[in-house]
């Protein structure tokens, strides 16, 4: 897949998947979508978040895990593309960490 369309296409998931988040949460949380990774030519999509506070971690993914049907089906309808990717999700740890070495904590 050319980079500059694959960009493209993780962006607007991004923005779609960050809607969705916002939209269907309870809102105990503070679930950030950091990045969005297309892999596989474009059939797969890893999407990472954070989480605040931490506790919520397990409790956001568990959400993400059950509304990811319907997470892609928004996806679907919102995207111009002829494969639309399976959707995964995962806590980026790798910006908590980065996040705490600024902070000094």
């Amino acid at each position: 897949m050319q980079e500059a369309r694959q960009h493209k296409i993780e962006e607007h998931i991004k923005e779609i998947a960050a809607q969705f988040i916002e939209r269907e949460s309870n809102k105990t949380t503070l679930v950030t979508v950091t990045r969005v990774e297309l892999q596989d030519r474009g059939r797969s999509a890893m999407i990472y978040i954070t989480v605040l506070p931490e506790s919520g971690e397990d409790s956001a993914l568990n959400f993400l895990k059950r509304k990811r049907a319907d997470l892609r089906q928004v996806v679907k309808k919102q995207l111009n593309i002829q494969t639309i990717p399976f959707l995964f999700s995962y806590n980026n740890y790798f910006a908590m960490c980065r996040m705490r070495r600024t902070s000094g904590s």
